[in-house]
């Protein structure tokens, strides 16, 4: 699935992310690895070449980086001649990417995405109520053996998207039927790598909780497709532990 509700980025303008923001990523993504294609940066950065040539330009006019001749790796047959370039970062440009990431966010990764488009994208996603069938219910609740009532309830409350309240003794069942239900809950969903919310950046993906979907993925890269997440929690779970958490050392929350 691949809902269409925020379009894929073809000039820096359409990111309506900080311009610096981008200019310090690229930067630094650079300086992580010394030197890296057009087309490696593409793949790093989640975003078409075009989106981030101008300041590619800038860079290579003010001495931050150095072109080092055209790539032979597989691949690049086709390819335009500025994404088969090689950039290699310069002393100045290490310095600059050092400046940078004393006093910014050290994030590394693909391009975020303004936080207005990640509420567009979220709600575009958001399943009403729709039928459920028992054949449904049965390929999702796989081989337990449940006796039709406790199904019809389990089919009742995904319907409605209403809370359900499991009860009973320890060992019998009740993780596992709340895992299975999430199969229910639709289709796999587009989420963003992270999110910027003006010079501030919220890593999103949890390698913990999304497992990436099967499958065809965005064509943009800055969004990856993956299955509802299920998070399960004690009775030690804190209201504060539903908020976001500010990783000190990267300087950027998650």
């Amino acid at each position: 699935m691949v809902t269409g509700a925020i379009e894929a980025p073809k000039r820096l303008e359409d990111l309506h992310v900080r311009r610096d923001l981008v200019a310090s990523l690229l930067l630094r993504t650079l300086a992580f690895a010394d030197q890296l294609t057009g087309a490696a940066l593409e793949q790093r950065l989640g975003l078409p070449f075009e989106t981030f040539s101008p300041l590619i330009d800038e860079f290579e006019k003010n001495q931050l980086m150095d072109t080092r001749g055209v790539s032979n790796d597989p691949g690049m047959e086709g390819r335009p001649y500025p994404v088969k370039m090689n950039y290699a970062i310069s002393g100045a440009g290490r310095q600059r990417a050092a400046e940078m990431s004393a006093v910014q966010t050290r994030y590394l990764g693909p391009c975020p995405v303004n936080f207005e488009d990640y509420l567009l994208l979220i709600r575009s996603q958001v399943t009403g109520k729709s039928p459920v069938t028992d054949s449904q219910l049965k390929k999702a609740l796989g081989e337990l053996e449940l006796e039709q009532h406790i199904i019809d309830q389990i089919g009742g409350a995904m319907v409605s998207r209403a809370s359900l309240f499991i009860f009973g003794a320890p060992g019998n069942g009740k993780s596992t039927i709340t895992e299975r239900m999430a199969l229910l809950m639709g289709a796999p969903i587009e989420i963003p790598h992270a999110v910027a919310l003006g010079d501030e950046i919220i890593r999103v993906i949890d390698p913990v909780y999304h497992k990436v979907a099967e499958g065809e993925q965005p064509i943009d890269r800055r969004l990856v497709r993956v299955e509802r997440p299920v998070v399960t929690a004690g009775g030690e779970l804190k209201l504060q532990q539903l908020d976001l958490t500010y990783d000190q050392q990267n300087r950027y929350y998650e």
